[in-house]
């Protein structure tokens, strides 16, 4: 569930219920029936979200944000993202 947060349009990702082996086929169906052209275009959306989101910059300025988060003595002057 870590690909799902407010504010990210997915629409390129289809999200099937655990136990739906019925809506799971038909993805499957549906993705080998398109063009590869199309594949590869959701592969390369997909590749772009996974090095935005799961970077080793991305887990560095998450790592920053709940340093800032203990250290401060009030939460309320926190500035997040702009480092050291």
């Amino acid at each position: 569930m870590d690909i799902l947060q407010p504010g990210y349009l997915l629409d390129f990702i289809p999200l099937i219920p655990p136990d739906d082996i019925a809506a799971f086929a038909r993805e499957i169906k549906r993705f080998r029936e398109m063009p590869s052209s199309e594949r590869a275009e959701i592969g390369e959306k997909c590749r772009n979200l996974v090095e935005e989101r799961f970077s080793l910059t991305a887990m560095h300025r998450g790592y920053e944000e709940v340093y800032a988060d203990v250290l401060s003595p009030d939460p309320k002057e926190i500035v997040r993202g702009t480092g050291p």
